[in-house]
């Protein structure tokens, strides 16, 4: 079998079917797939994060050439400062310097810096999971022996069950990241020793999640079951549901990740629309006040009546330059 380094390995295996060494070789050609699957998802959300970029430094260059005041920084300060840049959305609020530079560098610098701001914010725990995952799911896919079932087996098996091994993945995710990594205020004073914890600590998750998926498929007989399942599916349709499976569950799991890191919305810019509504309240509230001075002005310019009203019983009145306040009958 040459050309299919993993299917040859497969194939030495004690108590593998000869029969798989087809099914093998043809899946061994189609693995790339997921790769390309994965690529095509990281390159969308890279040139997504490219076009928002652009779109707010278009925005904040208009509000400069309209003379609009600063909506989150009333005082000067300098120019790389995160206030002073105006960005109102995540990821670009907590990252003005380079989404500035996206802005202004060519095409293939801006789509490599995106692609950093990408990996750095919302697909922190994305990069984190796939770039050891998919190395070991090959690997236990082509190279452990001791099964004695095809390899279109093991990755079908392998696959679905991932589908709910890698979901502490995204609650830790959730639920640490915007601490340790957007914030990187917990638990440790130092901001980058709470990011390198929270890499090491999602790295720890992933290994754990696979070893769990591994002994589940193989020793909990869920291999068995999906070769009981699979077993009068013809060759051809069995490498095609092998193929096509990988890609599916990857693009499952990575958009739940891209979700948990794009919901993981630091503090800073939680803070950031909160100083904003509360300064838009505070000038509505100073509308409020110059129109009730206008009107408060408007009513002591109309002319002081009671000189003119006299006393109930109809008698004339007026006042005296000496006694202002008293009637004189």
């Amino acid at each position: 079998m040459p050309g299919a380094p993993g299917a040859w390995a497969v194939g030495l295996a004690d108590g593998v079917p000869e029969t798989c060494a087809s099914e093998d070789t043809s899946l061994a050609r189609w693995t790339f797939l997921r790769y390309c699957v994965l690529g095509l998802i990281f390159l969308s959300q890279v040139l997504k994060l490219r076009w928002g970029a652009l779109a707010e430094e278009r925005e904040r260059e208009r509000r400069k050439r309209e003379g609009q005041p600063n909506e989150t920084d009333e005082s000067p300060g300098p120019s790389d400062s995160l206030l002073d840049k105006s960005y109102k959305t995540h990821p670009y609020s907590e990252h003005p310097n380079m989404t500035l530079k996206i802005a202004e560098s060519r095409l293939f610098e801006s789509v490599l810096r995106a692609g950093c701001l990408f990996v750095l914010t919302e697909g922190v725990g994305l990069t984190i999971y796939f770039s050891m995952s998919a190395v070991m799911d090959n690997i236990a896919i082509f190279f452990v022996e001791g099964s004695d079932v095809c390899a279109t087996v093991k990755a079908v098996s392998l696959y679905t069950m991932a589908v709910v091994t890698f979901l502490p993945n995204v609650f830790l995710g959730s639920w640490l990241q915007r601490k340790m990594y957007n914030e990187g205020q917990f638990p440790f004073k130092a901001k980058l020793s709470n990011k390198v914890l929270f890499v090491l600590i999602m790295a720890f998750v992933t290994v754990v999640s696979f070893v769990a998926r591994m002994l589940l498929v193989y020793k909990g007989g869920y291999q068995n079951f999906m070769e009981w399942l699979l077993k009068n599916v013809n060759t051809h349709c069995k490498v095609a549901l092998a193929v096509a499976v990988p890609p599916m569950i990857d693009g499952i799991q990575s958009t739940a990740l891209i979700m948990t890191g794009s919901h993981a919305k630091p503090l800073l810019a939680d803070i950031i629309d909160g100083q904003r509504n509360m300064k838009n309240q505070m000038v509505k509230m100073e509308a409020k006040l110059v129109e009730l001075e206008k009107r408060l002005k408007n009513i002591e310019t109309i002319p002081d009546i009671r000189s003119k009203l006299g006393p109930p019983d109809g008698s004339y009145s007026y006042r005296t330059p000496k006694a202002d306040n008293c009637w004189i009958f």
